[in-house]
């Protein structure tokens, strides 16, 4: 990837699927100060859960499908071709080395509770900026005292304008296997995909 004008921000997940939660985040993305460019990285194989059930592939293509028309968004492949478990931190070395600097990382209110055990978490926020967005379940206090923390550590935070989603790929999972309908909760061509190709009719995945 060449370097590109203006600021990157990037949206990495199992995607697991895509839903319209994290579309409503990537809108959220979008109003950040100077971003231009939103990467968005399905992971390979997350390090802190289970392997996603679905392949890479079709993870890739469902994010693909979803974000098709967005300006200034890219679906990238960078983690499977890193390869292995896919550590934050050799994501953003490896951006680095193509000319993406100090990019806004999208984590989660979960996320950023657990953040201090991540792999190498303080140069992490030497690398980039931390976009966050509220998850419901996590309590406001303790939401602050982490912001707090990290800012103190030298992090450059920010809170995406953003309701807390109401979607979780867990439920779309459930709904799938269950064949309902999927209707409001996947943009429709992700929909059609899961059913074309028969994804989710396993509890496992």
């Amino acid at each position: 990837m060449a370097p590109q004008n203006g600021q990157t921000a990037l949206f990495g997940g199992t995607f697991n699927p895509v839903h319209n939660g994290h579309m409503a985040i990537l809108t959220a993305l979008k109003q950040l100060p100077g971003v231009t460019n939103i990467l968005v990285l399905p992971t390979n194989i997350p390090p802190h859960k289970a392997a996603a059930g679905v392949s890479f592939e079709h993870r890739f293509k469902m994010c693909q499908l979803a974000f098709a028309g967005q300006k200034q968004v890219t679906v990238s492949n960078l983690e499977q071709r890193l390869g292995g478990k896919n550590y934050t931190l050799c994501t953003l070395q490896a951006l680095l080395q193509q000319g993406v600097e100090q990019p806004w990382l999208a984590i989660g209110g979960d996320s950023l509770r657990d953040f201090e055990q991540w792999f190498c978490y303080r140069e992490i926020l030497k690398l980039c900026r931390l976009a966050v967005c509220p998850r419901a379940g996590v309590e406001p206090a303790a939401f602050e005292r982490q912001l707090g923390r990290l800012r103190g550590l030298g992090a450059t935070v920010a809170v995406l304008p953003v309701q807390p989603p109401q979607i979780s790929s867990t439920k779309i999972r459930a709904l799938a296997v269950a064949k309902k309908p999927l209707e409001g909760l996947v943009p429709p061509a992700v929909e059609v995909y899961i059913k074309l190709n028969g994804l989710y009719q396993n509890p496992a995945e």
